[in-house]
């Protein structure tokens, strides 16, 4: 009966076997318990190693492409980091051709002196001419003269002197510095040429408003040219040409 071997009485050499098998077990719980312990301690940085990894190889391919444009690059077509041009103006223009206040082109002296200026309809040669509103001007005093030839080219001989008078009723002063008078006879509008006397004088820079300016200018004329004669009054270049028309009585004005 001492010698029989039961599962309640195990035998000293069966106790002996079962010791490592449960130092075994106990070992084994303690390693994976450890494990799962340390798990979520491990698990950040290796993950954080992969991202990285995962970023350090993404970066070449990056690199390569370029950066997305925003919604305001896209429409104004402007490279991000660079300040925007602004658009110009819908209602400017260029300053060379500014328009003034009343939308009128102001023209350059170079465009006026290309520009051939017109000439007004001829008046009677005793008639007044407009030359703009408020502002008239008239030829009186035809006196035959001997002319003097006292400047280059000019010519002594018979002359006309005559005086040219502007009337101004505007509102404001009108300037006479650039007035100029030609003189053309005969059917073919020959030019005739100014002299410098006797008797000749300048008009004033400027009429004031409400006044009246005049000038005395000879012209060599020929007795026998004086029936057809054309007489031009051009004060200002952007105005049209004032045009007298008409035969010629003189009296006999002093030398």
């Amino acid at each position: 009966m001492n010698s029989t071997r039961t599962a309640e009485n195990p035998s000293p050499e069966d106790r002996k076997g079962k010791k490592p098998l449960l130092i075994g077990l106990v070992l084994a719980v303690i390693l994976i318990g450890g494990g799962i312990w340390a798990s979520p301690l491990v698990a950040p940085s290796a993950r954080t190693g992969a991202e990285d990894a995962t970023q350090a190889g993404a970066a070449p391919s990056s690199a390569t492409q370029a950066p997305p444009q925003t919604a305001a690059s896209q429409t104004n077509g402007v490279a991000p980091g660079t300040a925007a041009t602004p658009a110009p103006s819908s209602t400017g223009e260029s300053a060379a051709a500014a328009p003034t206040a009343t939308g009128a082109k102001v023209k350059s002296e170079a465009e006026l002196a290309a520009t051939p200026q017109l000439v007004s309809a001829p008046v009677a040669i005793t008639d007044p001419a407009a030359l703009r509103p408020g502002v008239t001007a008239d030829i009186t005093k035809f006196e035959s003269v001997t002319g003097t030839a006292a400047g280059p080219g000019e010519i002594a001989g018979p002359a006309i002197r005559f005086t040219v008078s502007v009337h101004n009723q505007s509102a404001k002063s009108v300037s006479l510095e650039g007035a100029l008078i030609n003189v053309e006879y005969g059917p073919n509008r020959t030019p005739a040429l100014q002299l410098s006397g006797p008797g000749a004088a300048r008009f004033p820079e400027s009429v004031g408003a409400g006044a009246t300016a005049s000038a005395v200018f000879v012209f060599l004329l020929p007795m026998d040219q004086r029936g057809q004669v054309y007489i031009y009054l051009n004060y200002e270049v952007s105005s049209p040409i004032a045009a007298f028309a008409g035969s010629i009585t003189t009296s006999e004005g002093k030398s």
